[in-house]
């Protein structure tokens, strides 16, 4: 009786540690496909970027400390196409992000909107404005 005991409780653990390590590989993706002048835009550069407040940017910015570190990154392929991660750790420190977008020939930019590290969502197709020389 207390050996059944004993593997009733051993089970249930390893059972909970195969649960958790699934769990803390990827907390949400976001999918789509971003172009440029009705073009696939390639090599450009997105990044999950945690959230702040217009005051706290403000502040950050007073005080000249550096941007928060993004919590994931993803280059766009040859048709234009991305697919951003967000490590479950990430949904455990940050309530919201937002996607900035850059290099490759565009001008950078913030999506709009912001994102829960934990949703998982299909963009569809988005569009950036290509960059170009001031003078």
């Amino acid at each position: 009786m207390r050996r059944l005991g004993i593997l009733a409780r051993s089970a249930t653990a390893l059972l909970a540690i195969f649960a958790a390590s699934a769990l803390s590989t990827q907390a949400g993706e976001l999918r789509g496909r971003l172009l440029v002048d009705d073009k696939p835009a390639v090599g450009i550069i997105l990044s999950a970027v945690p959230y702040e407040s217009p005051l706290d940017q403000a502040r950050r910015e007073a005080r000249n400390q550096p941007e928060p570190a993004p919590l994931a990154a993803a280059v766009t392929g040859a048709d234009g196409s991305f697919a951003l991660s967000v490590p479950q750790t990430a949904a455990q420190t940050v309530r919201e992000f937002r996607v900035r977008m850059e290099k490759g020939g565009i001008v950078p930019s913030l999506l709009p909107g912001s994102f829960d590290p934990s949703e998982t969502e299909d963009l569809g197709d988005l569009a950036a404005q290509k960059g170009a020389r001031l003078a």
